[in-house]
């Protein structure tokens, strides 16, 4: 039951993630709810971190459904992954909602990709996918995505000066370069934190549920 589970819910989330970016690209948006028309939507790491987590999810949903042995790097894939949307749901409640307004959040295609898929990947590896817990130094690997992007997002914002609202979307420079800083090392704390719930509190959570 759990494993058809799984493979329902990583399917649907393969799917919709390419669906609500395609609506995203063709539909666009004012820039203000953090959507873009075409490719240029792939600025945003709400973005790349749900298509990324949508061919993983689906991978990880077709092994499933062949009966293909789970393996620590197949886990590790889904951490990863999983820990990338996770972010993304958690800034969008700790930090831009109360920035851009809640319902800028959830409009449109991000409601697919703030909330919905985000909820479904996290409550899927925690819940109904297999007990295999990862050695703990396996959850840093999952703050490499965001520390990649970072690299990425403050450079190009430090290179357009004179257009540093723009390109700071995410508004991490509201308080200056060392506010910056602080910003993107408690975005990594986070990232690092949610690697170790999902390991972890996933793991117990499912051992429990075997022993009920």
């Amino acid at each position: 039951m759990k494993q058809r589970m799984s493979i329902g819910i990583n399917r649907f989330v393969g799917i919709m993630s390419f669906i609500a970016w395609l609506y995203m690209v063709i539909r666009g948006g004012d820039g203000q709810a953090l959507t873009a028309k075409s490719i240029e939507s792939l600025k945003y790491f709400t973005v790349l971190s749900n298509l990324f987590n949508g061919v993983v999810s689906f991978t990880y949903s077709w092994w499933l459904s062949k009966g293909s042995k789970l393996t620590a790097n197949k886990k590790l894939c889904k951490l990863i992954s999983t820990t990338a949307v996770g972010l993304t749901f958690i800034t969008v409640i700790g930090f831009l909602g109360p920035l851009y307004g809640y319902g800028k959040m959830f409009q449109g295609a991000n409601f697919w990709l703030h909330l919905v898929l985000p909820v479904l990947s996290m409550a899927s590896y925690m819940f109904f996918e297999e007990d295999l817990q990862l050695p703990f130094k396996y959850t840093v690997y999952p703050v490499l995505a965001p520390l990649a992007y970072g690299i990425g997002y403050v450079g190009n914002v430090l290179m357009n000066v004179s257009g540093r609202k723009l390109h700071d979307f995410y508004g991490f420079f509201l308080w200056g370069n060392k506010g910056a800083v602080v910003a993107a090392c408690v975005v990594l704390l986070i990232t690092w934190l949610i690697a170790v719930i999902l390991n972890r509190v996933g793991y117990y959570c499912k051992k429990y549920a075997k022993g009920m």
